[in-house]
């Protein structure tokens, strides 16, 4: 994790405004305002920021007026993942980092090197699945000051927040990618459902109707995933990461 400096969220004057007009108990970062659950997966997005993607971290910031640095021990919770290229924040095989993966990719890939294996990147995407709390924001900066690249910490950013170890997360939705997924990764996925269901000759009619049917309640029900089968069925981490077909998503200003 050494590798990992902090977290960055962009969000728009108005809204920045707004949070500093609420006590400081009560401000939470959400999801961006105009979320559409259709495409997009629920939750709150960020962006990674590491000792070697400083040179780049501008060019991967989302539109808005105002970036919020937040603590990296955020990192060390359990509710989050992460897409290497902009993906609207649904999880894919070929493109997603877990949290009990992201000290050995980090260390074996570096996010600058796996950046690099996308044609047209977009930015990377960590989307935590639950508020953060304004606890976990160490400062904020303009956007515009931060094209100068001198005014990036190059340091890793804290604040006396500890993170939130009970908070579990949410894999199960109905815009996980299962178009272009493995058979292994297709069977980890249904063992998250259930285990009997991914040993199951039906699985995949099966992994289907559970996606599909009721992700709201997947979301409010998380103990229910069996996370330890997830794991277990998982396959290895790619040595290798490419975009998504099915999704693409242009970031601009």
């Amino acid at each position: 994790m050494d590798e990992a400096l902090y977290l960055v969220r962009v969000i728009k004057r108005d809204v920045y405004d707004k949070l500093l007009a609420q006590p400081p108990h009560e401000r939470v970062l959400t999801s961006t305002k105009g979320y559409a659950p259709e495409v997009e997966f629920p939750g709150v997005c960020t962006t990674l920021i590491t000792k070697n993607t400083l040179d780049c971290a501008y060019q991967q910031l989302y539109p808005g007026d105002v970036v919020l640095f937040l603590s990296r021990r955020l990192l060390e919770q359990r509710n989050y993942h992460l897409n290497i290229d902009d993906n609207w924040g649904c999880i894919s095989e070929w493109n997603t980092v877990y949290p009990w993966q992201l000290t050995r990719f980090l260390k074996r890939n570096g996010l600058a090197k796996a950046m690099r294996e996308f044609e047209d990147h977009m930015g990377n995407e960590v989307v935590f699945h639950d508020l953060i709390p304004w606890s976990m924001v160490c400062y904020s900066r303009p956007r515009i000051v931060l094209a100068n690249p001198d005014t990036w910490p190059s340091w890793p950013l804290f604040t006396a927040a500890q993170p939130d170890m009970c908070k579990q997360p949410f894999f199960l939705h109905s815009l996980i990618d299962i178009t272009e997924a493995s058979l292994q990764h297709l069977k980890a996925v249904a063992a998250l459902v259930n285990p009997e269901v991914a040993d199951s000759c039906e699985f995949r009619h099966l992994l289907h109707n559970y996606i599909q049917g009721s992700p709201s309640w997947f979301n409010t029900s998380r103990d229910w995933q069996r996370l330890d089968a997830f794991k277990a069925r998982l396959p290895p981490m790619p040595r290798t990461f490419r975009k998504p077909h099915a999704r693409y998503n242009v970031r601009h200003d």
